[in-house]
């Protein structure tokens, strides 16, 4: 292998003329995989060091990297939510508590994927129906061993600049979960799974039943107070089966339930869709 030196104009061959210290962490996402050695500047002389020769098709894609590397600092919308903001804005914020040192509460917008909680994006403004003004998000993947128990905890931060684009890198928190803070993990993840699997009853009771909210919350709650000793059980122990084996039970034509068997489509019933969300 062979240090090889590529060449190239600051004024001309660079988006606006300039470089900054980005270049490299843009260089190092492309699909280049030969190792990025160095980057030196002198006057308009641009020279990056690869640890070997690229190929063809590699040195189009350094050559068209170079021409759209912007210079210009981006600031992140942070700072202007804050009270005392640094004073350089483009600065990574990776030190800013976004819960304690800004000057209003940013509002949160919750996913959760099968009861999980796997992100979080904190907006400026939220209207009660809308919202608008994405400051940062958060990314949290957990890793679980056999039984299906929480043993980490991975949480990406990523920033948002003016311009509405992601922050290039993230702040990264890990948490490492002791037995009682899995098993406590587990119990949320199936109450929310409970909680979400409520709202998705009441609408399709209303789409099935031709019925309006109230009758259908109604008709929905009169289910869950007597499937009640079950779905704790299911929450907290987790008892899985004898939640499954009562609705199983369930009979078209002798149920008190009897929109448990109305279709939704593909083939499935509503019973067949809470089944197949109560899966651990």
């Amino acid at each position: 292998m062979a240090q090889t030196k590529y060449t190239y104009s600051i004024a001309n061959d660079t988006l606006n003329g300039g470089v900054n210290e980005k270049l490299s962490d843009e260089l190092n996402a492309t699909a280049i995989v030969t190792t990025l050695d160095r980057i030196d500047t002198d006057d308009d002389v641009l020279d990056i060091y690869y640890a070997d020769a690229l190929s063809e098709g590699d040195e189009t894609i350094l050559t068209n990297a170079i021409a759209a590397h912007d210079n210009t600092k981006k600031e992140f919308k942070i700072y202007g939510c804050m009270r005392n903001p640094a004073y350089d804005k483009s600065e990574y914020p990776c030190a800013v508590n976004f819960k304690t040192d800004l000057m209003y509460r940013l509002h949160p917008k919750n996913t959760f994927t099968a009861g999980v909680l796997t992100k979080i994006e904190y907006y400026k403004d939220y209207d009660g129906t809308t919202y608008s003004d994405k400051i940062l998000e958060e990314i949290i993947e957990y890793t679980y061993d056999s039984a299906n128990l929480a043993t980490s905890r991975t949480t990406s931060i990523y920033w948002y600049y003016t311009d509405e684009s992601q922050s290039e890198n993230c702040k990264t928190l890990l948490k490492y979960y002791t037995p009682t803070e899995s098993i406590q993990e587990s119990q949320r993840r199936r109450q929310n799974i409970l909680d979400s699997l409520q709202l998705a009853i009441v609408g399709l009771i209303m789409q099935t039943e031709s019925v309006d909210m109230a009758t259908a919350m109604n008709l929905g709650a009169i289910f869950l107070d007597a499937y009640e000793h079950e779905t704790k059980s299911w929450i907290i122990t987790p008892n899985l089966y004898a939640l499954q084996n009562r609705l199983n039970a369930e009979v078209t034509g002798e149920t008190d339930y009897q929109w448990l068997f109305n279709p939704i489509g593909g083939g499935l019933t509503v019973r067949d869709y809470m089944l197949s969300q109560i899966n651990y």
